[in-house]
């Protein structure tokens, strides 16, 4: 199955890297003062980066 590249999916891309990007600096603002919220950014940095993956291997 594929999908096209349409400007939805585009605009969907563009904001879970946004998002990806946010979640990363949050991550290493607050690492210092807060570890463990530094580590739950940044499995949900991650998990940003694997459904941006998921959608590229999708098209």
């Amino acid at each position: 199955m594929s999908l096209q590249v349409t400007p939805t999916y585009t605009s969907l891309v563009e904001k879970l890297q946004r998002i990806h990007f946010q979640l990363q600096l949050a991550e290493a603002r607050v690492r210092d003062e807060n570890p463990t919220i530094a580590d739950l950014l940044s499995d949900l940095a991650e998990e940003t980066e694997g459904s941006l993956e998921k959608l590229h291997n999708l098209t």
